[in-house]
């Protein structure tokens, strides 16, 4: 399954999300700042194409800043979004390997899988196992 799609990336736009956790959370960090986290704060990546599919990601942090929306937009407007082996290298060797690039990589794995009608773990070399373990 190569990039053989006749899409292209037309925008992409960034959610920040703020879940509150039931009971703040504390660490050494935490206790040295004063301050325990009340809230998981994530960003929510979306990755929209010309055909109307979107894709989903989500980093670490409070927010996607000017600078980097316009970088990542320099970088993806007008691509294949299914050419991920491509754009991930593309955007590591200008971004740097961040959560923001991780965030990416897992959208264009939903609109790929969109795109073939596969779910991405046909993408990542099938099913290893019927249930994942939680601790």
């Amino acid at each position: 399954m190569t990039g053989a799609c006749e899409m292209r990336i037309e925008r992409i736009s960034a959610r920040p999300v703020a879940i509150p956790y039931k009971t703040p959370w504390r660490n050494r960090h935490t206790e040295e700042s004063g301050a325990p986290m009340t809230h998981l704060r994530t960003v929510v990546i979306e990755v929209h194409t010309d055909t109307g599919s979107t894709g989903l990601g989500e980093f670490r942090g409070d927010s996607l800043d000017g600078q980097q929306a316009r970088r990542l937009d320099d970088l993806l407007i007008g691509a294949d979004p299914t050419n991920i082996s491509r754009l991930v290298p593309l955007l590591e060797e200008n971004i740097g390997a961040s959560g923001i690039v991780a965030a990416i990589d897992f959208a264009l794995h939903d609109i790929k899988g969109k795109a073939f009608g596969v779910p991405v773990y046909q993408l990542l070399g099938g099913k290893h196992r019927e249930k994942v373990p939680l601790v």
